[in-house]
């Protein structure tokens, strides 16, 4: 459970404590609680509290680099000798080894990473399908290059987090 979890549920616990003594003290003749509670000292301290906790969980997400780019430490579901026909397949976090597929229709979101090893593609066609605008702008640029370049060769090549280009 990282930090940000933690100062999130005593927020949570906090705001709480807040709603409730400030609906007894609205209902004063209604509910007995304990003076403690339904303080304004204590009441103000809680508040102070609160925004202190919400401030700092606020600048811990924003101070922590996101890295949206690039996939850490995904662990693939391995896919072993099926076959495929005429349905979609996700490949977002998969890995097919000795696949065969057959008019399929391969979706990719982009949310991980994919494998193929030892596939083979029976079909007459095959298919990409994304929710992503990004990989389908990726997708859409390698196709018109390969429209627009005849008989030239594409290399589409990785960089790592910091724009240095991966062997």
């Amino acid at each position: 459970m990282g930090i940000q979890t933690v100062v999130a549920w005593i927020q949570l616990a906090l705001w709480i404590i807040i709603v409730v003594g400030f609906l007894v003290k609205l209902r004063k003749d209604e509910a007995e609680m304990p003076l403690w509670i339904t303080s304004t000292k204590v009441m103000a301290v809680a508040i102070l509290i609160g925004f202190c906790l919400s401030s700092f969980s606020l600048y811990t997400a924003y101070k922590r680099p996101t890295d949206c780019l690039h996939w850490h430490d995904q662990q693939l579901q391995v896919i072993y000798g099926k076959h495929f026909k005429n349905e979609v397949v996700d490949l977002d976090g998969n890995k097919f080894d000795h696949c065969e597929f057959e008019n399929v229709t391969f979706r990719f979101n982009g949310t991980a990473g994919y494998s193929f090893n030892q596939c083979r593609n029976t079909g007459s066609s095959l298919t990409i399908r994304t929710d992503n605008d990004a990989v389908n702008a990726g997708i859409s640029l390698i196709k018109i290059l390969e429209q627009g370049f005849p008989g030239t060769s594409i290399r589409v090549s990785q960089t790592d987090q910091y724009g240095n280009p991966i062997p």
